[in-house]
């Protein structure tokens, strides 16, 4: 199946569902940088395809008999254009035993990995409010005081209202400031 938006544009790392005709949902599966998922089935088999929808339910868009299978993807038009799909989440920023990362002036550097656009922000309480599109893949980095990065964390919004993402950094927190190395 080939995800596009109701303009045309291609749904890249989108959530499916698929099913056989008449059961309960399956785990999300996602598009390819070209808008492609692949869905596996028994031959002559229907099969149910649901798509996100811009208030985070799936909604039935497709209901096909696999037959014996297809090489070439299937279309399937979106009812909504790709700037519906824009997602709100919470990072928050924890330590290696789990405790929040609460430093003054902590820089995080977010990179849409897509364009290589960089943007940096300056927190202090641990937590980085962020908007971002459903499927977008977005880099990372927590600077500690010194100025030196902590391992790159990777994040892509699944749904248009998220639960907060707690990233684990390999760090300790001693009194607001990280832990020297000994």
């Amino acid at each position: 199946f080939k995800i596009v938006d109701m303009n045309g544009k291609v749904m890249k790392n989108f959530p499916i569902q698929s099913r056989p005709k008449g059961k309960g949902n399956s785990p999300d599966k996602y598009t390819n940088d070209e808008g492609i998922v692949e869905v596996r089935s028994s031959p002559n088999r229907d099969i149910e395809v649901l798509v996100l929808t811009s208030n985070d339910t799936f909604f039935l868009k497709s209901s096909i008999n696999s037959a014996n299978g297809s090489s070439q993807p299937i279309f399937i038009k979106l009812d909504e254009p790709y700037e519906k799909f824009k997602s709100a989440s919470t990072i928050k920023i924890l330590d290696r035993d789990g405790s929040d990362y609460i430093v003054e002036k902590t820089n995080v550097e977010m990179l849409v990995v897509e364009n290589g656009k960089k943007q940096l922000f300056s927190i202090s309480n641990g937590k980085l409010p962020l908007q971002s599109m459903v499927g977008q893949k977005l880099e990372f980095t927590v600077y500690k005081p010194d100025g030196k990065p902590l391992k790159t964390q990777t994040y892509m919004a699944t749904r248009v209202k998220n639960n907060p993402v707690e990233f684990h950094l390999d760090v300790d927190i001693t009194k607001g400031s990280t832990a020297q190395n000994d």
